[in-house]
């Protein structure tokens, strides 16, 4: 990969990370996740790991706010598809553990079932039928359970069904 092009994957990154504007954040999470979905693989290790620390903190997919929250959960989902196998495999295992998260506001449910939704739709085979697919059904079921977050959840299923 040309040096320059993770470079700029970088300075979007320190842009999110310095702008309090709700707006221009949506805008350049937007702008990350569209250049993951297209140079993701590319991209220094080292960049990833911290792509992936800012975007799962409390600023990011556990936001207050929904934008914010969804947007980047949707850079989670498309920075998935590019992490090892064992950092994958961290954050399955996270996303995952709903009883991580059931006694916290819903949002960090919400926010876990849109990363879920992302992961599925740009690698599915990575957790369909495979060792996550009982975590994944596990965790859909007790969201649906839940009075939290199940309308996220037919999303989540829906997304299964399509990609399945």
């Amino acid at each position: 990969m040309n040096p320059k092009l993770d470079q700029i994957i970088i300075d979007i990154h320190n842009l999110i990370k310095n702008n309090e504007d709700l707006q221009i954040k949506e805008t350049l999470l937007n702008t990350l996740r569209l250049c993951l979905n297209n140079v993701g693989s590319k991209v220094q290790d080292e960049t990833k790991r911290q792509l992936a620390v800012t975007l799962k903190s409390e600023n990011y997919i556990y936001n207050e706010d929904v934008t914010i929250r969804a947007v980047s959960a949707g850079a989670v989902g498309s920075l998935a598809a590019y992490m090892s196998d064992a950092e994958f495999e961290l954050l399955i295992n996270d996303i995952f553990d709903y009883s991580k998260y059931s006694g916290k506001n819903w949002k960090y449910l919400q926010a876990n079932c849109m990363v879920a939704a992302t992961v599925l739709q740009h690698m599915s085979t990575k957790v369909i039928g495979t060792k996550h697919d009982r975590k994944y059904l596990s965790f859909i079921t007790a969201c649906i359970n839940s009075d939290k977050v199940s309308w996220t959840c037919l999303r989540l299923s829906y997304t299964l069904y399509k990609y399945a």
